[in-house]
């Protein structure tokens, strides 16, 4: 039986090793930091909406690059995890701080927002005015 588990053990490790940390992906940390950033907009200003068809090609963009780099459903899991989605929106603020906008207003927000479209930016390609 110990036989057993040590092998078990052997199998198992090199497979927990080669799991790769999605979170750490700059591609992946960039479409999802476009979405908080456009979601922060839209949520903080009356003129700007989020794009239906703008989050639709985000949404397509990043699945092609998760189903290219053949991440498993187990490795993306953690974009779910509450500790990454916090580091994600304090980036997405810091974003909008270092570019002089006040995150907590709604004019900053939709001052920032008409930049990011005017740009034609990610975050921009995501917005639209209402």
């Amino acid at each position: 039986m110990r036989k057993l588990i040590l092998l078990s053990a052997a199998v198992l490790m090199p497979l927990a090793a080669q799991a790769r940390d999605i979170t750490a992906d700059e591609t992946v940390r960039g479409f999802v930091t476009t979405s908080v950033l456009a979601a922060k907009v839209a949520q903080g200003c009356k003129k700007i909406s989020v794009s239906t068809e703008g989050l639709l090609a985000l949404q397509l963009d990043v699945t092609a690059h998760i189903e290219a780099e053949n991440y498993t459903v187990e490795e993306a899991a953690p974009l779910q995890d509450a500790a990454f989605n916090e580091e994600i929106e304090e980036a997405a603020v810091a974003q909008i701080k270092e570019r002089g906008f006040d995150p907590q207003k709604a004019k900053d927000l939709c001052a920032f927002g008409t930049e990011e479209m005017t740009k034609g930016s990610p975050v921009g390609a995501v917005l639209e005015s209402r």
